[in-house]
């Protein structure tokens, strides 16, 4: 089993900047960094920025050195968890109470996260995701019945199954559910349920080609194809979204 160190972002600040990771903490308090032991040292100062405005926020990490852009935790009790198996991009916002889950991905090329409070997003391994994608799990501002003065906006989650491709620029909206091994084209704009291996684009989006996946390889090879074929067809055996959520930081709490 993995062994994980903990590191304070006030005061361990130099040892944090080792490994690429300059962090602003300012005056706030039980803000907590979790690296690998046996984290490796980087040659690029300053490669992730992360950002406390709060208190009693935490950040695991797993082969930081791949990971880099910039983390802002605006609040209090926000959780992420990032693991770079290949080159990860991110500028995330989690507000307070807000929950970030990445598994090993091929690659994340630029990817912006906002994660309103008490909200998550997960994106599932063997993901691929492009250049200016972008993910809300809130509108901005409220929406307001007239007639009652109600909100009628909530924040939902996102979460992206295993083997899932987003194209360049798409925008994937809040209570956003994408299926094991779709598609989704450049520019598209996602709200709701993308079943399992289809092709998605369009804004508002909409299915262009079911029974379809994709491989990173081009032209495929066996080794993809049974890779793919492997998301695809165990994804009905997963456990649900907020199980798997609640089981995973159960586990990194302890």
């Amino acid at each position: 089993m993995e062994k994980y160190k903990e590191y304070c972002p006030v005061n361990d600040y130099e040892a944090l900047r080792e490994f690429g990771i300059s962090c602003n903490a300012g005056n706030t308090e039980r803000n907590i960094i979790i690296l690998s032991e046996n984290q490796s040292v980087s040659d690029h100062r300053d490669r992730l920025s992360v950002e406390f405005t709060g208190s009693d926020n935490r950040l695991l990490m797993k082969n930081a050195e791949k990971i880099s852009g910039k983390m802002s935790f605006v609040g209090e009790k926000s959780e992420a968890s990032l693991e770079g198996r290949d080159v990860i991009f991110i500028t995330a916002f989690l507000y307070s109470g807000s929950k970030i889950r990445i598994d090993p991905c091929f690659s994340i090329f630029g990817l912006l996260i906002s994660a309103y409070e008490k909200t998550s997003v997960i994106i599932s391994k063997d993901c691929l995701i492009a250049e200016g994608v972008s993910f809300w799990t809130f509108d901005h501002h409220a929406i307001i019945d007239l007639k009652t003065n109600k909100q009628t906006n909530k924040p939902k989650d996102i979460v992206i199954n295993s083997h899932v491709w987003i194209g360049r620029s798409a925008t994937i909206l809040k209570g956003s559910h994408i299926g094991c091994g779709s598609v989704v084209s450049a520019g598209s704009v996602i709200r709701g349920v993308v079943p399992p291996g289809e092709v998605w684009g369009g804004n508002p989006a909409r299915c262009f080609r079911k029974k379809t996946s994709w491989t990173p390889s081009h032209p495929t090879n066996p080794f993809d194809l049974e890779r793919m074929r492997l998301a695809i067809e165990g994804s009905s055996s997963r456990a649900t979204f907020r199980e798997r959520i609640r089981s995973f930081f159960r586990r990194i709490s302890k």
